[in-house]
């Protein structure tokens, strides 16, 4: 098994775990980024990738949602523009590792994000 197979499993296995423990049933865990990239973090170092790190980055929504927003005017974004939404994630082996990426997907337009993403910064297009 080649190094990003390996992490994708333990993303997934972590993300599993995590999301029983919050007993997230099928729902995304919203705003739960950093707890859920820091035991990652754990896990993966466990495991061997002693380089990975929990990083701050940014994810492209297009429909914003006014409740999750409420100290914004969201009125300016009229549904239509464009945010950028904070959050937590890993960085290991030049890869982005999000296993919370989904917790978006109500707030987009078309794509639906997977639960578990990981690529280079390159090919991220969110």
């Amino acid at each position: 098994m080649d190094r990003i197979e390996q992490i994708k499993q333990i993303a997934i296995v972590v993300r599993e775990k995590l999301c029983k423990q919050y007993d997230l049933g099928n729902e995304p865990p919203k705003a739960l980024c950093l707890q859920f990239s820091r035991k990652l973090v754990v896990t993966l170092k466990n495991n061997g990738f002693i380089d990975a790190k929990v990083v701050q980055g940014k994810f492209l929504i297009d429909n914003p949602d006014p409740e999750a927003y409420s100290d914004w005017n969201v009125e300016d974004f009229d549904g239509n523009a464009e945010i950028m939404q904070e959050e937590m994630c890993i960085e290991v082996d030049n890869l982005v590792v999000d296993i919370t990426a989904d917790q978006f997907n109500d707030e987009l337009e078309d794509e639906q994000v997977e639960s578990v993403v990981i690529d280079n910064y390159c090919n991220l297009d969110r």
